[in-house]
This record gives C-alpha cells, structure tokens and sequence, in this order.
C-alpha cells in the first residue's frame, strides 16, 4: 500500500497534517508540450539515441541549434516497465563522454514508423470475428484488441473498451513485443536482429519506446514530475480541506449509526494492544543456538484439517484456485470479468487510487454501470492519502484525478460507491473483486498504478461455491457501510438472503474462508495455531513483520528444527516498517532464520505451514492480526500447494539475495532501528 501501515490511531492523528502538508506539496503534473525531453522532442528535430557501455540509454535531440541531453537507466526489476528520462548537466557530460568512447549507436523510429508499426500489430492481433477483442498488456496498461464496424482493426484503451465486444483472450507483455518485432518486419522497419531501437510515439508522456530484443523487454520513457505549485494548489487544498473534514464529520456519524459496531471495535483493538505490549514477557525468545533441522516427515492433510476444525475455524468449501503473479496477470484477467459481466461487479478494496491507471479502470466501471450493477466499497481514509502522493514518472492526465474518488465513480454514472469509515479505530483492509456473483479474486492488491505494474503483489482467482462466502462477507459490509449502520448489518444478518447455487467447477479443491477482525479472527487463531504446530518448514513472504505475538511462534518454530524462512523486500513503502525490517533481520540470522531480501517492492501476503497453505490480504502485524477487518484462504490440497510454492515461493527465493550477515549500519541507525521496531510492533 502507498500509505503508510501505520495503527489506525496514529494514521488518524496523522492524516490532518499529512493531507494539509499536501496543499503546500507541488504535485506532480503531466508535462506540457513546452516542458522536459518528451515536451520538446514531439516538435522538430533530429533525435540521435546511443548505448552506453553500462546498458544505459542516452538521447541528444538537435533543434534550431539547440542541443538537449537526457538519459536512463533500465530499471532493476523486469516488472517495472517505466524509466524516468534524467535531463541536465549529467545527461550532457554523459552523452559527450559516451560518445568519445565505445558507445553503440541505437536506431530511431519516428512517429510515421510508430503509426505503421501500431496499424499492422492491431491488423496481426485483433479477432476477425464481429464484437470480440484481444486483451493486450503494454507499458503497464490494458488495451483491447478489436475491429470497429467496419472492420478496421484498433486498439482501445481500458477507459473505453467498445460496449458489447467480449474478451476472447490476452496477449502477455512479452507476447505483445514479439507481435510487435514482427510487424516491424511486416512493415520494413526492422532493425538488425536482436538490436536494441528506440520509437517515437507522439504522446506527451510516455513519449519514448525503448525496445531491447536480446533482454525481451519494452520500457517506456517519460519525463519526471515536475512540481507545479500553482495548478496543483486546487487539487492539493481538495485534498486536505476536504479529507480533514471528512474523517472528522464520518468518524462522528460512525459513532452514531454504529455504536455496537464502534464498542467492540475499540474493545478488540485494546485487548489487542496489551496482548502485544505483554508479549515479550509471556512469549520470551529462546535463548541458544537453534538445533539442525528435523528431517521431514509425510504431511497428514486430514489431521491438519481437524484440527483447524476443533479450533472452530470456518468449514472448507470448494473452490478452483488460480494465482496470479503480479498485476499483469491479475488486472487484464479484472478487466476482461468487467468487459463481460451479465449482472454485477462488485468492488471491496483498500485503496482506490486517483492515478491515470486507476481512473481508467473507473472509467470502464463507470461505462459498464450502464448495464450491470456496479457496486464500489473503499477505505476512506487510505484512498484520501494514496490520492495525496505522487507517482515517480509523469503521466497525462496525471495531476487531473479526483481528490475523493468515491464521489467521482458515482457521479454521472449508475455506480454506487460507498467509502468505509474507520470504526472504532479499525479499518476494513479486505479486497474482494466479484463478477456476477460467480468469479473472485482475493489477495493483496488494490487499485492504482504501483499494483498493476510497480509491485510485486498476488491475487487468487476463485472460482466455485467458496464465492459464495466472498460475496455473503461483501454484501454484509455493503450493509454496515449504508447510513443505517449496524441496524442494515443486524438486518442483513437476520434475513439472510440465500444466494444462489454455484456448481462445483473441475479442479476445486477443499478451502476454508479465512476472516479476520478484533475480538473474533479465525484468521488469527488459524494462522498462530499453524506457527505453534509446523514440523517441518515455515515460509512466510510479507513486507510487514512486526507483531511480537507472531516473532515468538516463529522463532519458536525454527527451535522445534523447522525450516523457518523470511522473505521481505529490498524496500519498502513504510519507512518505520523499512527501520523495523532492518532490526529483525539480525535477530532472525541469530536464530537461525533465513531471510531473503526481494528486489523492489513486495506487497506480497503468503504462508506456507509444513502442506497447509494461508494468503489473502492480511499482513503479519498487529493491525492484520487482530484489528482490522482482514480476508484470507487456507488450504492443504497438496496439488495447490504445490502450485502456490512453484510460482511464487521458489521464484522469489530464487530472485532475492540471502543475507548470511546483517545489513551495514552505523551504531546510530541501529539504536534508530531497534527503537522503530518497537513502534512497528504496535502497527
């Protein structure tokens, strides 16, 4: 999440200034045609691309005898498809430097090039059938594939699909590149065989393409943000006048329509807290060297299950499960559900951002609430402060989204969006995406652009009778969200509308519906009750460890000779929960944990329990454990399991660097660490 993961009462304290500090924040804009390297380089002049020998991009663009320099740097990681073009006095001393030395020059394709390369990929892609499309990944985007009524292949972009076209299929990112160096084929503009080139688009921003055949990547290029305080004053101001009163005004009402709601909510966090603060005491970490490994023993499914049963954990339904690795799995799978609803779509999230990704999705959202029901459920205050930050990379339209986005989906559309206030200091962390009450998808992401194509993150297709429960837990929230309160969830309790059959689809295995939230968290008690019984391994994958409760049993699961093993990300989006990280990793090597540090960000939300199996939204601290209103699913079938460790587990591992020592620090910024991390235990 792009907000931090603070403790709700620190978020809410917190969120005034931050939101105020935001009207006096320049924000970032789209550039105008007379700003940056894409705003000049779209009018006359030579563009010359070179490589450097270190695999950078560097461009001179020669106009009316000016010279103007820029230059990037292929990102870390492959997911991220963006690069920032770096003007300036470097950008020139790098350019003449290169070109002295052994700098390779890079072909330029021009706008004409681009229109007729973009033409024949869309002739190569787009169905010859009436009213269906091909979903394409491109520079982080979904477009669709389709012919007009003429016949004439285009791409359209997500904000608008044609109405009635039904999405037959999906071409990858890396499936799309390859269509597209044949069509350059196709066209006669193909460079020498695996050379890397360089496309003029036109647009403002992205305005580059830069094509490395041999790395199989895309990265599309686009100024930085360049702050804008005077037209980014009435955005800003929106942002903080308005967020300020609201939580104010809603968190007032809340108490009101409520109060059941508002008193077990405050008592559950409460309870959570001391529960926390006496954990060291009760739960200390053992001391010693932790013991070898116990060689492994055969999982037993059927004795794991009971005993989650007698723990009074929910029943398993059945359910086809599909992970989806990253938002450009997850989205363009949303997308096409969107495109072809029947009935409904129904939306629970955390964040719904105001970026130009997330507006083009509300933007399909809204052109589909013209035929089906669309409903929008999101967490008030962390969609107001995602909405506050600003992306790395300009994009059009990138200072013009809305400050409230609830108000925006449903003005001048069908869409009923409702924003969830915090109730008793606790939020509703859960994301649920629901297409005509027969597909789901459950996991970590929420919507904006960070998700779709900056994050490493997962998402759970689900198919079959466990939908049911998704939608029963989201239209039970829908209810506590309305202006009745607790009286519309009592009511939606009692009457209890039964929802229709699902059959059970080929492939579904057994999988129990994991809630969480204060005072009652099956989630809770499953996952410690996982933690306390392991034999054989414990893998846990989460940018937020930090509740002392879940330390202690992990420890402790390393000295039962567990193999315990850690994986967190190179950065992170919170920096008290970066400074906590930093702290626990030394405690862990000394207890014989392996930690594993991800490139990049992970927004990832898994466990594996020697053959059983927990993911969904949940984080591993104090908010997720026992506060918030979380969503998760536990599973033993070995097939499945097998499945989640092969395509995330192992991956990641394999893409992350095992620490053997501590990171490097001074001795203050350890003394700085360790006191943060006893903050982070409260988060």
């Amino acid at each position: 999440m792009r907000i931090p993961a603070a403790s709700n009462i620190i978020r809410l304290l917190a969120s005034g200034l931050a939101l105020t500090a935001a009207a006096l924040t320049p924000a970032c804009r789209a550039p105008r045609p007379s700003d940056g390297f894409c705003g000049i380089q779209l009018r006359k002049g030579t563009l010359t691309a070179l490589q450097h020998p270190d695999g950078s991009l560097l461009l001179s663009l020669q106009r009316s005898g000016r010279d103007v320099y820029a230059s990037a740097k292929l990102p870390d990681s492959p997911r991220e498809q963006f690069a920032v073009l770096e003007t300036g006095t470097s950008a020139r001393n790098a350019w003449h430097h290169a070109k002295k030395n052994t700098a390779t020059p890079i072909r330029v394709f021009g706008t004409d090039a681009w229109q007729r390369i973009k033409q024949q990929l869309a002739n190569r892609i787009a169905p010859d059938r009436p009213r269906t499309g091909i979903m394409v990944t491109a520079g982080g985007r979904e477009l669709l594939a389709a012919r007009d009524p003429s016949g004439k292949a285009a791409f359209y972009p997500t904000g608008s699909f044609p109405q009635g076209v039904t999405v037959k299929g999906h071409r990858s990112a890396d499936e799309a590149l390859a269509d597209a160096l044949a069509a350059m084929r196709t066209t006669g503009d193909a460079p020498p065989q695996g050379s890397p080139f360089v496309i003029v688009t036109g647009s403002a921003s992205p305005c580059l393409i830069w094509v490395l055949p041999s790395h199989h990547r895309a990265v599309f290029l686009g100024d930085a943000c360049t702050p804008d305080t005077l037209s980014s004053f009435t955005q800003s101001s929106q942002l903080a006048l308005g967020g300020t009163v609201s939580f104010g005004l809603r968190g007032a009402v809340s108490i009101i329509k409520n109060p059941l709601t508002w008193t077990a909510r405050a008592a559950g966090n409460a309870v959570s807290f001391g529960h926390v603060l006496v954990s060291p005491i009760t739960s200390p970490w053992p001391s010693g060297p932790p013991p070898a490994l116990t060689p492994p023993t055969p999982f037993d499914p059927a004795s794991w299950e009971a005993a989650l049963d007698a723990i009074g954990t929910p029943a398993p339904l059945p359910a086809k499960l599909d992970f989806l690795i990253d938002g450009h799995q997850f989205f363009p799978a949303f997308l096409a559900g969107v495109q072809s609803a029947r009935s409904s779509v129904d939306v629970q999230v955390y964040i719904f951002d105001n970026d130009p990704y997330a507006m083009e999705i509300g933007s399909l959202l809204r052109q589909r609430s013209a035929d089906v029901r669309v409903r929008i459920l999101t967490d008030e205050l962390a969609s107001w402060q995602a909405g506050a930050s600003n992306p790395g990379v300009a994009e059009a339209g990138s200072d013009n989204g809305p400050p409230h986005m609830a108000a925006w989906l449903s003005r001048g559309s069908n869409i009923t969006a409702r924003p969830m206030a915090m109730t008793g200091l606790c939020a509703n962390h859960t994301k649920l995406f629901i297409i005509d009450g027969r597909k789901a998808w459950t996991g970590g992401m929420n919507i904006g652009r960070e998700y779709r194509s900056e994050w490493h993150d997962m998402m759970i297709g689900i198919e079959g009778p466990l939908v049911r429960c998704m939608q029963d837990s989201f239209e039970h929230t829908w209810a506590h969200s309305s202006w009745a309160g607790d009286a519309a969830a009592l009511w939606h309790q009692i009457r209890h509308k039964a929802l229709h059959d699902i059959p059970v689809p080929a492939g579904a295995v057994p999988v129990r519906p994991l809630p969480g939230g204060p005072l009652h968290s099956p989630l809770f008690r499953a996952q410690m009750h996982a933690l306390r019984h392991a034999r054989h391994r414990v893998w846990i994958e989460n940018a937020y460890l930090s509740d002392p409760r879940i330390l202690s049993a992990l420890v402790a699961a390393r000295y039962r000779g567990a193999d315990v093993r850690v994986i967190l990300p190179e950065h992170n989006d919170m920096s008290v929960m970066a400074a906590s990280n930093r702290a626990l990793i030394p405690q862990l090597l000394r207890c014989g944990v392996r930690v594993f540090l991800l490139p990049g960000m992970s927004h990832v939300k898994a466990a594996l329990y020697d053959g059983w199996a927990c993911t969904g939204s949940a984080n591993f601290d104090r908010l997720s454990a026992g506060v918030n209103d979380e969503w998760n699913i536990g599973f033993s079938d070995p097939a499945a399991v097998r499945s989640l460790e092969s395509k995330l587990f192992l991956p990641d591992m394999k893409a992350a660097r095992e620490l053997r020592d501590p990171l490097p620090a001074d001795p203050a910024a350890r003394m700085s660490d360790s006191l943060l991390q006893l903050l982070a235990g409260q988060l």
